[in-house]
């Protein structure tokens, strides 16, 4: 491992070797790339962060008996024949084509905002008598705005399951899109999912769900492209904007003062992981400070002073 203190960021870079008994495995596994598809449904203008992985599902099926058994084989010598027998029945119950068509291994989460929102909730009032009354409620929290989008090539499954959700009356549809029940779900906010450019979306935001379906979403990836194209793994947040959107009056002021500091020198976060290559993992890990203090370990050492008083 390397960290680098440059004048506007903290890198640390790894490199992991892999041993020579599992390295077919995980270049089996973690040989793909996230589908460009994903690409046409992200607006960096307007998101505070993202996660996204890419593997092979049906790879990763095929490799995992042989996998687990050279883990547990060795760890339980004793079972080392009971555990490649177990092994050996999910390589012939589960069929890896049909499971990785329908999972592909594609997966992406998107913070697309955070904001405050009046929500009802039930609460209970007692008389003298302590007769219980239930009386509706409403509060203000901290709400995320999000969408997870995830590969699948069987459209015609998903599309059967998502009718079969309004048979049991599981969700209710309007065109292409269709809303969970809540009574279901439990969450307070309402969530949306459809198919589409073999993408499953899912999020509480109707305004996404809507230009998703209805082909006016307007992607902007930039500098992101690369990155997502290039790793298996990225996790991306915009700290100064993420910042930006806590409600400093639920907080002290010494507490809003600190939130202040961080939200004016610190930006970017990035973390990546790279595909198998010469038989190593290679990661990143990438805070982009604001170069104000010269040197990134001054902001370092500023910071830990703020926060031990």
């Amino acid at each position: 491992s390397y960290l680098f203190f440059n004048d506007d960021d903290i890198k640390l870079s790894t490199n992991i070797k892999i041993s020579d008994k599992f390295l077919d495995t995980y270049k089996a596994i973690y040989n793909s790339k996230l589908d460009k598809n994903f690409l046409k449904y992200i607006d960096t203008n307007n998101t505070l962060a993202y996660f996204s992985m890419s593997m092979n599902t049906e790879n990763m099926l095929r490799e995992y008996p042989k996998l687990m058994t050279n883990i547990y084989g060795n760890m339980l010598p004793q079972f080392k024949e009971e555990t490649a027998i177990g092994l050996e029945l999910m390589e012939v119950l589960f069929d890896e084509k049909a499971i990785g068509e329908l999972i592909t291994g594609d997966i992406m989460f998107v913070l697309n905002d955070v904001a405050e929102r009046e929500i009802t909730y039930t609460s209970y009032t007692y008389d003298d008598d302590y007769n219980r009354e239930e009386v509706t409620k409403t509060k203000k929290e901290l709400m995320p705005d999000f969408t997870v989008m995830l590969g699948s090539e069987n459209r015609s499954l998903i599309t059967k399951l998502m009718k079969l959700s309004l048979k049991h009356r599981l969700s209710e549809a309007n065109g292409q899109i269709f809303k969970l029940n809540k009574q279901m779900t439990k969450a307070p906010f309402d969530m949306f999912y459809t198919i589409k450019d073999n993408i499953v979306f899912l999020t509480n935001s109707e305004n996404q769900i809507n230009s998703i379906s209805s082909n006016s979403f307007k992607s902007n990836i930039g500098k992101h492209k690369k990155l997502l194209k290039k790793n298996i793994v990225v996790g991306y947040a915009d700290v100064k904007k993420l910042l930006s959107k806590m409600p400093t009056n639920l907080i002290g002021p010494k507490q809003a003062e600190l939130l202040k500091y961080m939200q004016n020198n610190v930006g970017e976060v990035i973390t990546t992981a790279s595909k198998v290559k010469k038989g190593k993992f290679y990661t990143d890990q990438i805070i982009k400070t604001s170069g104000k203090d010269g040197n990134s370990l001054r902001f370092i050492l500023k910071t830990i002073e703020r926060f031990a008083h």
